[in-house]
């Protein structure tokens, strides 16, 4: 409550044209219930609440909306993948809000997650033996290509394998037979995919799982055995595929040094799909780089140092929050998983988002309860 008062009282300031630009008084309201959702949200994560509100100075800072009707006509300026991006983020908070103020049974939810993998594994194994008639086929058409490379429901191999590795933790807490089963069922079939990312962090995740759930020994071997088969395959080059980084580290390269350029506050919410369009050329025939492929650097791209100390410190604190208090391994397992597949792809930036902020939310009821 202490909050919401001098907001509401700061309002009131904001709508006086002889106080502020006119065009603040089309969209003060929307600030002023943004801040309150920061303000609610911080009691909860501050992390989360703080890039919230960053993302919003952004938004502005970058001019990413202006009104200028004060004489004349007027003109209006909106830049729409900025507004996308910052409806986004706003709506990832209230969703997380949500979460935490409704009463959640935990049962339902991990035996949804265990459904969602279990789900996206059995369609991508009838898409890798060619027994699904609809997305296999478009995959075809799309790809100009004739080998078997399935794409769950997501129309993307690198999609559902991202999306499998992420839900399938969940898997792990329960002990029937049934589900370890359907355990290895989502390996085998992010294995299918292809897609390393997916592939490596399913790996490194149940590498983390056995870790925390006192195995360390089993954990450490796996871990060794993995490091020297990756080194066997990428010397032996029998498995060039999984070790081909289709230009990423060129691309990065490239981000990194147009971002040098606005390194505090970045280029501003939605502005890589965009700009590195413009300022490399040179990776247009690739056609896919509308995102980073890197969700940490593209969050340095458009937000800045700040809004990339503020995603580190969220990971810091969560993380470091379960080092303490070891509750909540298998959400927390869901969201090592995410932070490993960040460094590779861009779950934040399509709907899988919503699957690590339901782990989150899982995390901490579990780690405060």
């Amino acid at each position: 409550m202490r909050f919401i008062i001098p907001l509401l009282l700061a309002s009131q300031f904001m709508i006086l044209p002889n106080l502020s630009f006119r065009w603040i008084k089309e969209c003060s309201a929307q600030i002023m219930i943004i801040l309150t959702l920061c303000s609610l949200i911080w009691k909860k994560n501050k992390s989360i609440a703080l890039f919230i509100a960053w993302s919003l100075f952004i938004f502005f800072y970058t001019k990413s909306l202006m009104i200028a009707d004060a004489t004349g006509s007027g003109s209006f300026h909106m830049n729409p993948l900025a507004f996308l991006n910052m409806t986004n983020v706003v709506l990832y908070g209230i969703f997380y809000y949500v979460l935490h103020q409704i009463k959640i049974d935990k049962d339902k939810l991990y035996k949804t997650f265990a459904f969602i993998a279990v789900f996206q594994s059995v369609y991508v194994i009838l898409q890798f033996l060619q027994i699904d008639q609809f997305f296999n086929n478009i995959t075809f058409s799309l790809m100009h290509q004739t080998k078997r490379w399935p794409v769950g429901m997501w129309g993307n191999e690198a999609l559902v394998s991202w999306c499998i590795a992420i839900c399938s933790p969940f898997l792990l807490a329960f002990k029937e037979l049934r589900y370890k089963l359907a355990y290895v069922l989502c390996f085998g079939a992010v294995c299918c995919t292809r897609c390393s990312a997916g592939i490596a962090a399913f790996i490194l995740g149940f590498i983390f799982f056995q870790f925390f759930n006192n195995k360390k020994k089993l954990a450490i071997a796996l871990l060794i055995l993995v490091l020297l088969s990756g080194a066997w395959a990428y010397k032996s080059g029998k498995f060039t595929y999984y070790f081909n980084p289709t230009h990423r580290f060129e691309v990065w390269k490239k981000s990194v040094e147009i971002w040098h350029e606005m390194p505090i506050t970045g280029w501003g919410l939605g502005s890589y799909r965009v700009l590195f369009w413009q300022r490399a050329p040179e990776f247009r025939t690739d056609g896919h780089w509308a995102q980073t492929h890197n969700d940490y650097l593209q969050t340095l791209f458009e937000t800045g140092v700040v809004g990339f100390g503020i995603l580190l410190s969220l990971l810091w604190i969560t993380f470091h929050s379960f080092w303490r208090k070891r509750k909540g391994l298998i959400p927390i397992t869901s969201l090592f998983i995410t932070s490993m597949i960040m460094f590779w792809g861009f779950p934040f930036r399509t709907a899988l988002g919503i699957l690590p902020i339901v782990a989150l939310v899982l995390f901490e009821r579990e780690r405060d309860g």
